[in-house]
């Protein structure tokens, strides 16, 4: 962006779920981006890339070096973040569907807050493989493959269909798309081009 626009100010917002397709519809925001199938009405959906799930821990971690199976995943402590309308609810549904509600042990909103639980305590967090590579290289984190053969997800841009002609939010999206697609994160193959329909 700095050497294609340097003028162009950007600013991120964190918003409930339920506030996304209103802020998407009157300009608010001008996309969205993450694993959200519960966007609806009016909304064209890019697929971005596809990730898997894995576990995260502290550098030092008792199984840091050792390899989680099911059963020795369940016998852990636990974090998860929650953000309700993401998909990422798959994976309470899990832990609780495998026996394991009462090892569910801290409730965060936000993932940057959990790298600092993770890193003064032994909880295992199930966290999207490309979050985990990313934080891994700035904080005292490992990650493995998670062994509850959770499905793989896509992470897609979002936006509403009043601006899906505009042409700075499609010049906008464009930038974005390439910035994934040279990320090398398993991008999509996908052409830009969208349809609107309903996500659920």
């Amino acid at each position: 962006m700095r050497n294609v626009a340097p003028d162009v100010k950007l600013r991120t917002l964190f918003t409930p779920i339920e506030e996304t397709v209103p802020a998407l519809g009157n300009g608010r925001l001008d996309v969205a981006i993450g694993y959200l199938p519960a966007l609806e009405q009016d909304i064209h959906r890019k697929t971005l890339l596809t990730q898997r799930y894995v576990c995260v821990m502290r550098k030092g971690h008792p199984f840091e070096s050792r390899k989680l199976n099911a059963e020795a995943l369940l016998a852990q402590d636990h974090l998860l973040v929650e953000y309700g309308g993401s998909g990422h609810l798959v994976l309470e549904r899990a832990l609780i569907d495998a026996g394991a509600r009462d090892r569910i042990k801290v409730r965060l909103p936000q993932y940057m807050s959990a790298v600092h639980v993770l890193i003064e305590s032994n909880l295992v967090w199930i966290a999207p493989e490309v979050l985990a590579a990313k934080l891994s290289r700035h904080y005292p984190l490992a990650y493995q493959a998670e062994p509850l053969g959770l499905e793989p997800f896509e992470i897609g841009l979002y936006w509403h269909d009043r601006y899906h002609r505009d042409t700075a939010n499609k010049w906008l999206r464009s930038m974005i798309v390439s910035l994934f697609a040279d990320t090398g994160s398993r991008p999509a193959t996908e052409d830009l081009h969208s349809v609107a329909l309903p996500l659920g």
